[in-house]
């Protein structure tokens, strides 16, 4: 999904060693002198979830939420109002990512307003919570 931007990027601004692709749209392993890139998603089971994925190496910390269908523009990234609960629904899920699957509307109201108390108590935009999201637990 980011190899085209990934891949410019990385031949622009340093040498590559090495490449170990599994197909012509699948890379396992893109290697430079400071970084290495590993789709993960070559190393495990098939259909296991991120969080089994973290549970199985006892990681603590679990995934956050994030209304990915609601962020359809750049310029929603400057935005400093906290998404809509409903914001939250995914189609390819099929339910609110807030309320899981077993989770039910109590548990995804609480979790909506734990997330959004923390954006507003840190005066974050949409671009400054993304970063946050991607960057949880990395510091381990």
């Amino acid at each position: 999904m980011i190899k085209d931007q990934l891949i410019p990027l990385l031949v622009k601004e340093s040498e590559i060693k090495y490449v170990i692709k599994k197909s012509s749209n699948n890379y396992l392993c893109i290697s430079t002198a400071n970084l290495k890139f590993l789709d993960v998603s070559n190393y495990v089971q098939a259909g296991c979830t991120y969080d089994q994925f973290l549970a199985a190496w006892g990681v603590e910390e679990r995934k956050s939420f994030f209304p990915y269908e609601w962020l359809d523009s750049f310029e929603k990234l400057s935005h400093r109002t906290f998404p809509l609960y409903d914001d939250f629904h995914s189609t390819l899920k099929g339910y609110n990512t807030l309320e899981g699957q077993r989770g039910g509307l109590t548990l995804g109201h609480e979790r909506y307003d734990t997330l959004k108390r923390m954006f507003e108590e840190e005066g974050w935009s949409i671009r400054d919570w993304l970063v946050h999201y991607n960057n949880a637990g990395n510091s381990k």
